[in-house]
């Protein structure tokens, strides 16, 4: 049985491991639309809510 803690550190694990789902998504959707870098950064480098951005921006262009 797992104690408060543990589960704590479960949902964490899990919520972290969503966002860098996400954060690989959204990479791929970039580099497949042609964008490899936002200003002087990897896209790698950036966080998911810069991503999120980078993406809204280039997919409104593209419409």
């Amino acid at each position: 049985m797992f104690t408060e803690v543990e589960k704590l550190a479960e949902q964490k694990k899990a919520a972290h491991n969503n966002l860098e789902h996400e954060k690989d998504i959204l990479i791929e959707q970039l580099i497949s639309m042609g964008i490899f870098k936002s200003g002087n950064s990897q896209l790698f480098e950036l966080s998911v809510t810069d991503l999120r951005k980078e993406y809204e921006q280039y997919s409104k262009n593209e419409q």
